[in-house]
C-alpha cells in the first residue's frame, strides 16, 4: 500500500537530526574503569548484590530490573524507603549530561554514589561497603587486581571505585534500534519499500512531533532529549507536601559534592569533562525545572514525570495538549503552548511515541 504521509525537504532535517543510532560509545574520560571488561564484569555482579545496601536487601536492580528496561514501572522509587521520585531507566544513561531528575551530579559514577548513600534508596556508607567486602572475598580478590584499588587509603576512595565500577557496567546498557529508527534509515536512504512498513499514523505522528508540536525542540538528537532541564507546569510539592526544587537544588547540590567532574576524583587529565560545570550558574528559573527525559523506550518506562505522576502516555498528551500556562515560570519556556490537539492528532502522536 502507497502510504498519503510525506515529508518535505524541512521535516526531513529534522528527522535526519534524530539518529543515527545508537551513537558510538565513547569511553568515560572521568572514569580509568571506564570500557574495562573486568570493571564491567564486576560492575554487574555488584550491580545485583543487595549486600552493597544498609539492610542488605536492595540492590541496583531492584529499581533498575532489566525485565523492565531498567526502571521499576512505579510512580516513586521504593528502596529501603519510598522515595519522592520516579526512577529513570539505565537504558543509554552514558549518553546523558546530567544525572538524576535535578541534574545532582554530571558523572555516572557520581550518580551511582548518590544511590548508595540515599537514606530513600540503599542507605549505604564507606564503612559499611568496606564491611560488605569482607564477605565477598572473590570481589577484594578481583579489586586487588585493579591498580586503582591498590592506591586507595580511606573507605570514601573505596567507595568512589565501587561506583566507578557499577557506572563501568551501566554504560554498557543501550537499547536496540526501534521501529523510527529503521523508518528514519529508510527515509535517509530512499528506500520507499522500507518506508511503507512503518504506518501512516506514525508519520503523521511524526509530523506532530516535528512540527505543530515543536516536541521537537526540546527532544531532539540521538537521545530524544536536549539532556536539560524544563518547566513543564507540573506540581513542585513531593508526596510529603515539601517543595521539591528541582534544577535549582540540582545545581547546588553538584556544586558542593566531590563527586561530580568538579571534585578530586575526576580522572581526567584535560580540562574538557568539567567545562560545563564550571559554566553552571543558579538562576530563578531553575526553581521547579526537571529533566527532560530521553524518550526512547517510551512505551516500556510508565509512568511518567519526575513523580510518576502521569499513568500513561494518553494522559501525557493530554497535558500537553491542554496545558495550563498560568503554571509555568513567567521567565519559562515560551514554546510551552497547549496544543488543542484533535482525537485523530492524539492517537498519531501517541502511535509514533511508541514507536521510540
Amino acid at each position: 500500500m502507497i502510504s498519503q504521509v510525506s515529508f518535505n525537504s524541512q521535516e526531513q532535517v529534522r528527522i535526519e537530526q534524530l539518529g543515527p543510532w545508537p551513537p558510538k560509545l565513547e569511553k568515560d574520560i572521568t572514569n580509568s574503569l571506564s570500557s574495562l571488561p573486568l570493571a564491567q564484569d564486576m560492575g554487574k555482579a555488584l550491580f545485583f548484590d543487595t549486600g552493597l545496601s544498609a539492610n542488605q536487601q536492595i540492590s541496583c536492580a531492584s529499581c533498575h530490573q532489566p525485565g523492565r528496561f531498567f526502571n521499576d514501572q512505579q510512580a516513586l522509587a521504593q528502596g529501603i524507603e519510598l522515595g519522592i521520585r520516579n526512577t529513570p531507566t539505565l537504558l543509554n544513561t552514558r549518553f546523558k549530561r546530567w544525572y538524576g531528575w535535578g541534574g545532582a551530579t554530571d558523572t555516572l559514577w557520581g550518580a551511582s554514589i548518590r544511590a548508595l548513600l540515599n537514606p530513600h534508596e540503599m542507605a549505604s556508607s564507606p564503612k559499611h561497603l568496606e564491611n560488605f567486602l569482607t564477605k565477598r572475598p572473590s570481589i577484594l580478590e578481583s579489586l586487588q587486581s585493579l591498580p586503582e584499588w591498590r592506591l586507595t587509603n580511606s573507605p570514601q576512595d573505596k567507595l568512589v571505585i565501587i561506583s566507578k565500577l557499577l557506572a563501568a557496567y551501566q554504560e554498557q546498557l543501550i537499547s536496540p534500534e526501534s521501529e523510527f529508527d529503521r523508518f528514519r534509515k529508510a527515509l535517509m536512504n530512499q528506500d520507499i519499500e522500507a518506508q511503507n512498513q512503518y504506518s501512516d499514523s506514525k508519520k503523521r505522528g511524526l509530523k506532530l512531533f516535528i512540527g505543530k508540536g515543536n516536541c521537537h525542540i526540546c527532544h531532539t538528537g540521538v537521545l530524544l532529549s536536549n539532556n536539560e532541564f524544563a518547566d513543564i507546569g507540573l506540581s513542585y510539592f513531593d508526596r510529603k507536601g515539601q517543595i521539591d526544587k528541582g534544577r535549582y537544588q540540582g545545581i547546588k547540590s553538584l556544586k558542593a559534592s566531590p563527586f561530580s567532574s568538579l571534585g578530586p576524583y575526576n580522572q581526567d587529565t584535560s580540562n574538557n569533562s568539567r567545562i560545563q560545570a564550571q559554566h553552571l550558574v543558579l538562576k530563578h528559573r531553575n526553581f521547579g525545572e526537571f529533566m527532560v527525559p530521553s524518550l526512547r523506550n517510551l512505551n516500556h518506562t510508565a509512568p511518567y514525570m519526575h513523580q510518576g505522576s502521569l499513568n500513561t502516555l494518553d494522559e501525557v498528551i493530554e497535558h500537553y495538549s491542554n496545558l495550563d500556562e498560568t503554571r509555568l515560570h513567567t521567565d519559562g519556556m515560551a514554546i510551552l503552548k497547549p496544543l488543542k490537539l484533535s482525537a485523530q492528532e492524539k492517537a498519531d502522536l501517541k502511535a509514533f511515541l511508541k514507536s521510540l
